[in-house]
């Protein structure tokens, strides 16, 4: 009977035999023979040697009842090409592992290494006696810019300190010369040459004094809060009164405003609790209230 290459019809087989060592345990792990872990199928290299060590036994396909069955002998040649293949792996693994270790030695010196800085001489720069006269022209210039600015900022802050002054003195000369006030609309803010706290005293108090009806009075400076004098919480003829941000509200509990219609408090400092409890008991007239308060504090001292 004419011999055939065993390859030819039990490819099958060899596969079947593949699979059954695959991922079995770690002595018999072929799945690190191919490139894709997921892969079962029999790896190219491991079939060649398969066929190779079938070829050097001679085995052919026979009827012969004596003679080893294929399962056998493919189970013989399959572990002997297993083994070596392993011993071929490790050896593979040994040298990996080796090349891994010398890198990591060779990146554990780089890093011991101190830098070294390298320092880079300055150049020389030679100019010309034109570009020096041209430098010196440009910072010439400069300086002369920069006292012009000068100048022009301190222009700014005298006529700045003027137009303060100059509203100080026609308030005072307003309150002074009218013997009834109907409106008095101030806004004062801390400024150089801004009113001091007996400026606002004395304000409220000529305005009181001449019987004023509607007050809007806003304090916006960083200071602390001013006091009010007790006599604008008795104004008999004050019928809006508006007062905004640094103003402390200290009412009396014998003041009374019996004209007032309209009170707007923005952003005011109270005494406390009772000071706004004590106001509004005092307005018997009122008809309009507006509280406006900071979100960050309860807008009292106490």
């Amino acid at each position: 009977m004419a011999e055939k290459k065993p390859w030819d019809h039990l490819r099958d087989g060899i596969n079947d035999l593949w699979n059954s060592f695959f991922g079995a345990s770690d002595d018999n792990d072929l799945s690190l023979f191919c490139k894709n872990r997921s892969d079962e199928r029999i790896p190219e290299s491991f079939l060649e040697k398969f066929i190779s060590k079938l070829e050097e036994d001679k085995w052919t396909l026979s009827e012969d009842p004596d003679y080893k069955t294929p399962q056998e002998l493919m189970d013989k040649v399959f572990q002997a090409t297993k083994k070596k293949m392993m011993e071929k792996l490790r050896k593979q693994n040994k040298k990996k592992v080796a090349q891994d270790e010398k890198k990591e030695e060779i990146v554990q010196q780089e890093e011991a290494i101190v830098p070294v800085e390298v320092v880079e001489e300055e150049e020389e720069v030679v100019l010309t006696e034109e570009q020096l006269k041209l430098n010196l022209e440009v910072k010439r210039k400069r300086r002369e810019e920069w006292a012009k600015l000068k100048k022009i900022q301190s222009q700014e802050r005298a006529e700045k300190t003027r137009i303060y002054q100059r509203d100080l003195t026609m308030a005072n000369r307003t309150l002074s010369m009218n013997n009834e006030l109907i409106g008095c609309d101030k806004e004062a803010q801390r400024q150089k040459g801004c009113p001091s706290d007996a400026d606002v005293g004395k304000w409220l108090t000529k305005a009181v004094d001449r019987r004023v009806v509607v007050l809007k009075f806003k304090l916006c400076w960083s200071a602390c809060p001013t006091r009010l004098p007790k006599s604008l919480y008795s104004c008999e003829t004050l019928e809006e009164l508006t007062l905004s941000h640094k103003i402390l509200v200290d009412f009396p509990s014998s003041a009374c405003l019996p004209s007032l219609l309209t009170l707007e408090l923005f952003y005011v400092v109270y005494k406390d609790e009772a000071s706004l409890v004590r106001l509004l008991s005092s307005c018997p007239v009122l008809e309009l209230l507006d509280v406006k308060r900071n979100k960050n504090h309860d807008n009292t001292l106490v």
